[in-house]
């Protein structure tokens, strides 16, 4: 008898802040936006340190081993225009690095050309994070249910990655595709979250917006 209660409650609550997420905004149907996001470390740092990298480090004595986090960090700033009701543009700049441990071996001498020598059995762990890579990103969205305080959206598009060492010193083009996301706030400020696969994130992208 005491559970009754509380279970009307619930549905009340819930009744009441899901009529409170479709009421509308008040905002104009064309309109700017500034983003600041972050997520799980897209697919592509799968490639971090790279060949040249691991050469590199080989001529130092140095050897890339283990990644430390697996899942971050990727950040994310983005500018959105909303260019009627049901379609919006957004271009995104994204970060991601990762972290490794390093490996440093000991020096035991010279071979003939001058060039140390490794002990490859004497080395010691270093933590160290691998260079930026960088993304571009453009995005065209559809607004399923535009002007309502919990917008629901989908889209796609397409970016390009760059940064440090082969095959990454030449910019790199990969699609982006967003299958659902939702943005719920006010006039201005509201928060973002969605699932996304491409340069800017893997599966999981949101944070923080200021529309203008």
């Amino acid at each position: 008898m005491i559970r009754k209660p509380f279970i009307l409650l619930a549905i009340l609550l819930g009744t009441g802040l899901y009529s409170r997420a479709q009421q509308k905004a008040e905002y104009p149907q064309r309109n700017w936006s500034i983003e600041m996001g972050a997520g799980f470390i897209p697919y592509h740092m799968a490639m971090i340190p790279t060949r040249a990298i691991k050469e590199e480090l080989a001529q130092l004595g140095q050897e890339a081993g283990q990644i430390m986090n697996p899942y971050g960090p990727a950040f994310s700033v983005s500018g959105a225009y909303r260019v009627r009701r049901w379609t919006e543009f957004r271009f995104t700049v994204g970060a991601s690095w990762r972290y490794y441990k390093l490996t440093q071996y000991s020096v035991f001498g010279t071979d003939p050309e001058g060039k140390p020598r490794y002990d490859l059995s004497d080395g010691h762990y270093l933590k160290t994070t691998s260079a930026s890579v960088f993304s571009f990103t453009f995005q065209c969205f559809h607004i399923w249910n535009p002007g309502r305080t919990a917008e629901l959206y989908s889209g796609g598009g397409l970016g390009f990655i760059a940064g440090k060492g082969n095959p990454l010193t030449e910019p790199i083009p990969l699609p982006e595709l967003t299958p659902i996301g939702v943005r719920v706030g006010g006039r201005h400020l509201y928060g973002f979250t969605e699932l996304t696969i491409g340069p800017i994130a893997s599966l999981v992208h949101g944070g923080i917006g200021c529309r203008f």
